[in-house]
Parts: structure tokens; sequence; C-alpha cells
């Protein structure tokens, strides 16, 4: 299936954002690549620390937690700089994963021209392209919803410094009053006795190198959220269209059984042209090629989509290592961990019965895989499971009740 154009714009948007910072492709990184991680998330991060110790005692309470603040915020940035920068995993398999689209093939290959045959082939591949266009769409909508929260939440950051030097020069504030995103100490600018900012000059300066930083981290925000949801997204209309094969696949070869009289019942005079089969196949030969051929197809699918899942694994474990803690990311995951159950309902319920015997081993062999239930294991410390997932939405749901209870009394 070809990509939707909403994707192949969002793709070529976070290309061109990589591309940018350097960050990719890893064997052609600039000295530009190496400068924007060390200044804009190691520098940022030491630098706060440094000053941290040098003026714990004399700072006033505000002061102090701006810096603890800005230490907890800029950790948050060092992890996902590293994250986009080092783990470059993450960045080749979602392009190999969005290049490949979805494993397409067709459950009948033959038989043309039979009226219900197609009928049927139609109504399946149409329900297919709607589930592509829906759920791609859905996860555009959210990418882009989000990106647009993420530009307003990093947008107010800038919005105090920006009216502190409006306000200056309107002559409603003094230098010292004015503040900064960010407590910031570079030598030559200013010195280790933080806040010590001697004219709106070096004020000005100071603001637009924190102003870049905070666009940096938007970006590198942006990047991990949009290549989560879009990976996310991608497996789960895997598992949806591999179900609707499921569902094509009974729909077509679902009235065979065992003790029928076409091909090798206990007849020997066959009416091929008779309404034993619903893909009204000509011949034995016939039936047989289309069944083998759909089977295998249907095995390499089931094995692509959880080589997509082995891909999502390694793509994320750091970034589940240092964002274990916003449930939003967790119940991101969750959306394919349950998927893979209805995946595994529809193979339960597969018209198995009459087939040939050379069609069981297939069968057993994505029953035991999809038995087995999708685990994303973070450096070994913690799992990711359905089991986890249920047991974050219960604790979320307790503590919602806690609140209301409270907020009641």
């Amino acid at each position: 299936m070809e990509a939707d154009e909403g994707i192949k714009h969002l793709l070529k948007k976070i290309e061109g954002r990589m591309k940018f910072l350097s960050y990719w492709p890893s064997e052609k990184r600039s000295l530009k690549g190496y400068l924007i991680y060390i200044f804009f998330s190691a520098y940022f991060l030491l630098q706060t620390m440094f000053l941290m110790m040098m003026n714990w005692q004399r700072w006033d309470f505000g002061f102090k937690v701006l810096s603890v603040e800005n230490l907890n915020y800029l950790n948050g940035v060092v992890s996902l700089s590293t994250d986009a920068f080092v783990n470059t995993k993450r960045t080749t398999f979602f392009f190999e994963i969005m290049s490949k689209r979805y494993y397409t093939y067709e459950v009948c290959s033959t038989n043309k021209t039979n009226t219900k045959t197609r009928t049927l082939q139609d109504k399946f591949e149409n329900l297919r392209k709607t589930i592509v266009k829906d759920m791609e769409g859905r996860g555009i909508f959210l990418v882009s919803f989000s990106e647009n929260i993420l530009n307003g939440y990093y947008a107010s950051q800038i919005l105090s410094p920006l009216f502190g030097i409006i306000f200056f020069f309107l002559g409603y504030a003094r230098l010292d009053q004015l503040s900064l995103p960010f407590v910031f100490y570079f030598p030559g600018i200013t010195s280790t006795r933080y806040p010590d900012i001697t004219s709106i000059s070096n004020f000005i300066l100071i603001c637009i190198v924190e102003f870049i930083q905070i666009a940096y981290a938007s970006w590198l925000t942006f990047l991990l959220f949009a290549c989560l949801v879009i990976t996310v997204n991608n497996i789960v209309v895997e598992m949806k269209l591999f179900k609707v094969n499921l569902e094509e696949f009974n729909a077509i070869y679902g009235e065979i059984n065992a003790d029928s009289s076409c091909f090798g019942g206990s007849h020997m005079e066959h009416d091929y042209g008779s309404s034993c089969f619903k893909g009204g196949f000509d011949d034995e030969p016939t039936y047989h090629a289309c069944l083998r051929n759909c089977v295998r197809n249907m095995a390499i699918h089931h094995q692509t989509i959880y080589r997509k899942i082995r891909m999502l694994n390694e793509m994320f474990s750091f970034s589940m290592f240092y964002a274990n803690t916003f449930i939003c990311l967790q119940l991101c995951f969750a959306i394919f961990c349950f998927q893979v159950d209805k995946m595994r309902l529809a193979l339960n319920e597969c018209e198995w019965e009459g087939q040939p015997s050379w069609f069981y081993p297939y069968l057993q062999m994505m029953l035991i895989q999809s038995s087995i239930q999708p685990k994303l294991n973070v450096f070994n410390i913690f799992t990711m499971d359905r089991k986890n997932m249920a047991s974050v939405v219960q604790a979320a749901y307790s503590y919602f009740n806690l609140l209301s209870r409270l907020m009641k009394n």
C-alpha cells in the first residue's frame, strides 16, 4: 500500500530535523552534531550543577527552587538528546519499518473470474484500505495535536524574559528584576556569582542562547513522541490487517470439511462446480496451490509482526528507562499489547477443520507464537507487558479515586 501524503510529510519532517541536527544518518555526522549535543545538553546540565555548588549557600529560596527545577528539566533534555544521538537503532529501525509499510498479499490468488470470489476480495480490500486510512489519519492527528501542545508548552518558557525585555525598554522594570528561563554561566558573560548580569546586551545574548536550547528540547521531544506513535500505530495496523486477512481466509476457505465429497471425499465423481467451497475453485490442484500460497503468506505476515515488535523493543528500551514515570508513554505501548490478544483470538477462530495435513503445522506455529505475550525489556531492570499495563492503569484509577474522595471531604 502506498504511503498517505500525511505520513510522507511527517516522515520528511522527522528526517529533516534529524539531518539538521546532524544526528542521522549516524555515519554522516558532522562536527555540528557533536557540538549541538555537547553544548545544548551536557554543558547546560553541568553548568547548572556548577552554579548550584558555588552559590547554594547565598541563594534565596526562589533561586534554589529555580535551580532544582532547571536541573530536573535539563536532566530530561540530556536523556532525550542521548537517546537521539547515541541510540542510532531507534531512527534506523523507524525508517526501516516505515519504508516497508505493511505486508500485503492476496488471500485467494487464483480464480479471478469467479464473481462471488471477486466480490469477497473487493469487500475485504476496501476494508483493509479503510483501516489503513483511518488508523494513519488518527496517528497523524495525534502527532500534530501533540506537537502543537509541546510548542505551546516550550514557548511559554520564553514569555517571562521576553516581556521582561519589553518592560525594561519601556522603563517599567530594572535589569535586576528580569528573569531567565535557566540559571546560566559562561565565562566572559557571567561570573560564578549568579545572578550578576551587568548589561541588557548580555541579558539579551543569554536569552537568545536559552531560547535556542528550548527549541532544541522541543524538537527532541517531538522526535521521540512522533517516532513512538507512528511506530506503534504501524504495528497495530499490521495486526488489524492480519485479523482481516484471517476473516477473508474464513470467508473463502471456510466451507471445506473432512467429510465433503469434494476433492478426496467418499465419492469418486467430483462435482468441481459445486458450492462446496466459498471460493468456487475449479479443481483440487488449484485449490491446494491457492491455499498453500495463502497460508505461507499468513505465516510470513505473522513473523513480520513479531519482528517489528522486537524492533520496537530495541528502539525504545532506553526511552522507557528514563521515561517510565510518564504513564502516557506506557499507555501508548499498551495499545499494541492488547491488539496481540485480538490477533490470537482471530487465529483461534480460524476455519481449520478439514484442511490438508500440511496446513496444521503453519497454524500451530502461529498459535504458539501468539500465546507468548509481547514484552518490552528495559535493560533487564523492569518489563513492560500487559500485566504491567493493567497495574499502571489500576494504580492511576486508585490515585484518581483517592484524590476525588479527598476533594469531597
